[in-house]
């Protein structure tokens, strides 16, 4: 066998390369946090607003199965995490002008942190109100929810943080009711540079 004086490389990485290849990844993780973090705190607002469309949706649906009316009835809390806001689906006894209204499933919670208010200027916290569906699908609901020039009429689904001062900054996603006939809703996301729901 002939020599060539080089010695056999062994396999594997050099302390140098692997010294390169953790720099890059405290790189990487260092860019790529900030941005995970604010994915992961926008997930739970569309969350909240994906559980109070489902809720309608749902509530619409079984009024037109069953042919009796159903509601969906929202209870904002305080600024305070100890009281969470919670909807709940309720059933009436009638096709119309039901007098009975039983809880049909258990009252949902919303996640920590997040808040419901109502129409579009989210300024709206008064307890108890709901929207009404009746078995042609279509929807009503009380005047807090309903809109009122300029404000679009909806449940604003809000971040519960109450030590944030600006109602600006708090804001996130507007579940509107689009057509009273049809019972349909839209969710909106707000933007906070134009400084309305797009």
């Amino acid at each position: 066998m002939i020599s060539t004086g080089r010695k056999p490389r062994n396999a594997g990485f050099t302390l140098t390369e692997l010294i390169v290849v953790i720099a890059m990844i405290s790189v990487l993780m260092t860019i790529a946090t900030p941005y995970y973090l604010d994915w992961l705190r926008n997930a739970k607002y569309r969350e909240g607003a994906q559980a109070v469309t489902a809720l309608l949706r749902e509530a619409r649906s079984r009024a037109i199965a069953e042919h009796r009316e159903y509601r969906v009835v929202f209870n904002a809390a305080p600024d305070s995490p100890q009281a969470p806001s919670t909807m709940q689906l309720q059933g009436g006894n009638l096709s119309y002008n039901s007098s009975s209204w039983p809880i049909m499933e258990t009252p949902v919670t919303l996640s920590e942190n997040l808040d419901i208010r109502y129409r579009s200027s989210c300024t709206l916290n008064v307890a108890a109100q709901s929207v009404l569906f009746l078995p042609s699908g279509a929807a009503s609901a009380t005047a807090a929810i309903e809109a009122s020039s300029p404000d679009l009429g909806g449940i604003c689904i809000i971040d519960g943080d109450s030590a944030i001062a600006a109602l600006n900054d708090r804001k996130k996603y507007l579940v509107e009711m689009v057509s009273p006939t049809t019972g349909a809703f839209k969710v909106r996301k707000w933007n906070a540079s134009s400084t309305s729901f797009q």
